[in-house]
């Protein structure tokens, strides 16, 4: 943290304070020990030690890009000494990459369902979702409340009732999201991932129906827009657990 704020940050080929070398040494440290860990707490407080001599700004922006490096020496490590696939690891570290030790389990969870039927369908379900919503999504500091509103019965962040999308297939995905979010959460906290991947998968035909026989972007600006939030809300419970389009199946 100290050498970051200093301005002798890695740049190209040099790294003349070996920071590349301690990041790895520390996440090999983490993950050998399968100590867990979060990450960007730790960055914190490396960077408080500093909060004298700099600026408020700088300790904030020397966060994002402390944290920034570290991932992309974790993606490194596990792909070149741990054989993880870089296509799993692009899914799960933006949801899990603070806890490396964790990360290693969610990628070979992960692994087991990729090249499930349903999974697939969920997988480009979720893709689909992107695609409509434009980056109109949740932000992160936003998605425990989204889990709070599917273990309801599901709705908008801005108060729109999902009650009143009555095609049958939004019906089903939506009842059969709400109906799982609180197995989905006890499994998480169990460290059951592969239960997680279990249940996701099971939403894969509900949600590739869903966009065979609803149409999204419909004339009537209040539908349209209900609608938009239905799929944000699927789209913030789908990513705290992965970025799917990383394992998506390739548009034909």
């Amino acid at each position: 943290a100290g050498c970051w704020l200093a301005g002798f940050a890695p740049t190209g080929a040099k790294d003349p304070y070996g920071l590349r070398r301690a990041a790895l040494a520390i996440l090999r440290i983490i993950i050998d020990l399968d100590a867990r860990v979060d990450l960007d707490a730790l960055i914190e407080v490396a960077l408080a030690g500093f909060a004298d001599s700099s600026e408020t700004r700088d300790l904030a922006a020397a966060r994002l890009q402390l944290n920034e490096f570290m991932q992309r020496r974790l993606a490194g490590y596990l792909a070149e000494n741990l054989g993880l696939d870089p296509q799993l690891l692009r899914a799960v570290l933006p949801a899990h990459g603070n806890d490396p030790t964790d990360v290693v389990a969610w990628a070979e969870a992960l692994a087991s369902y990729r090249n499930q039927e349903d999974f697939k369908l969920l997988a480009t379900g979720f893709k689909r979702c992107r695609n409509i919503l434009e980056g109109q999504v949740l932000a992160p500091d936003q998605r425990d409340a989204s889990l709070q509103r599917w273990a309801g019965g599901g709705a908008g962040a801005d108060g729109e009732s999902f009650a009143e999308l009555n095609e049958p297939a939004e019906v089903e995905l939506r009842q059969q999201v709400a109906a799982a979010t609180e197995a989905l959460l006890a499994a998480e906290r169990s460290g059951q991932y592969d239960e997680v991947f279990r249940i996701l998968s099971g939403f894969g035909p509900a949600i590739d129906e869903f966009f065979d026989t609803v149409r999204v972007n419909v004339a009537d600006r209040e539908l349209r827009q209900n609608r938009h939030a239905f799929l944000r809300e699927i789209q913030a419970l789908f990513v705290r657990y992965a970025d799917f389009t990383a394992v998506a199946p390739a548009d034909d």
